[in-house]
C-alpha cells in the first residue's frame, strides 16, 4: 500500500515584522520563526502560517502589510472565533 498522505507543517507568526508589504513567509523576522520556517520546509510536503490576523497564511501568498495583532490577550470567545475560522 502506498501512502498518499501530505504532511502539512504549521508555524506561527511572530510580533516582529518587516516595515513593507511583502508575501507572507518573507514578513515575520525573528531567530525563531527562522528555525521553525526552516524546520517546516525540511520535515513536511507543504507548510502554512498561522497569523492571529488573517487566519491561515500560504508562505508564498499575496503581500500583506505589517500588523500588530495578537491573540494572547483576546478573549477566549475571540480565540473560539480564529480558531474556527482556521479549521475551516
Amino acid at each position: 500500500m502506498i501512502n498518499d498522505r501530505r504532511e502539512v507543517g504549521l508555524v506561527s507568526c511572530v510580533k516582529t515584522k518587516r516595515e513593507e508589504a511583502v508575501v507572507p513567509r518573507d514578513l515575520y523576522i525573528s531567530a525563531y520563526f527562522e528555525k521553525m520556517r526552516e524546520y517546516a520546509e525540511n520535515e513536511h510536503d507543504e507548510w502554512w502560517i498561522l497569523s492571529a490576523k488573517h487566519g491561515l497564511l500560504a508562505p508564498d501568498g499575496p503581500a500583506i502589510e505589517p500588523y500588530e495583532e495578537t491573540l494572547t490577550t483576546a478573549s477566549k470567545a475571540t480565540q473560539r472565533q480564529w480558531a474556527e475560522r482556521v479549521f475551516e
